[in-house]
């Protein structure tokens, strides 16, 4: 490691000491371990903040938003020789997201996504944030006791 990195290693170590020290009965992973400048440099000077342009319009959106706004006719996936243009992806999509919503998945929600590379996995993960979730892969290759982990330990 370089130097800058063994003094922010150091600073850390530092700072989970005082906020531990600060909060005893706090178990240990809630403990904050970035000095007050280290987190406002990830939050705001990493992050750059959704601006608006003169009509109003944001520059750049969520992924589902951008996808939105291609010709629906044109190939937006190709996978061995089969083309899903962006509007059928849309369609599925939101078919899909219709259908979580059903189950109550929405905002604050972790969807396991199980499927292998193809046309169903893009379309899967689209209809997640459409929902207003988040998606974790879950890889079909990894034995039943992995996934059951995989699953249990990102709340999906």
């Amino acid at each position: 490691f370089d130097a800058d990195r063994i003094n922010r290693l150091l600073d850390h170590c530092i700072t989970a000491l005082a906020n531990g020290l600060a909060q005893p009965d706090e178990p240990a992973e809630e403990i904050d371990i970035l000095t007050g400048s280290e987190r406002d440099h990830i939050l705001y000077s990493l992050n750059p903040v959704l601006s608006q342009d003169p009509d109003g319009l944001a520059p750049w959106g969520l992924l589902h938003g951008v996808l939105a706004g291609h010709e629906a006719s044109r190939v937006a996936i190709r996978f061995q020789g089969v083309d899903l243009s962006y509007g059928e992806l849309d369609r599925r999509s939101t078919r899909l997201a219709q259908k979580l919503r059903s189950y109550g998945i929405g905002p604050g929600d972790i969807v396991g996504l199980l499927l292998d590379r193809g046309l169903h996995l893009p379309v899967a993960q689209l209809a997640v944030m459409k929902a207003g979730a988040a998606w974790t892969m879950l890889d079909p290759q990894l034995p039943p006791a992995r996934l059951a982990y995989q699953t249990s330990d990102s709340g999906a």
